[in-house]
């Protein structure tokens, strides 16, 4: 355990995992785009457990802050 450790950076909290069709009412999309466009192209960090698909929170958000466009004066 020592070994994996030193080579993955563990953080403090275990972070808040949902399902892909959580994922994608979360981000107001279709579950078949989120799992046909958007997943493929790795915009979303995602965790592959076993045959599920698994987002956290977090990485929702940074996805959502990527996508802001910012208005211009």
């Amino acid at each position: 355990m020592k070994n994996l450790e030193k080579d993955v950076e563990i953080e403090n909290e275990i972070p808040y995992l949902i399902d892909e069709p959580s994922a994608a009412k979360l981000l107001s999309v279709s579950y078949e785009k989120l799992r046909k466009k958007i997943r493929p192209q790795n915009k979303i960090a995602y965790l592959r457990l076993g045959k599920s698909i698994k987002y956290s929170l977090a990485d929702l958000k940074i996805y959502l802050a990527r996508c802001r466009v910012e208005v211009k004066d």
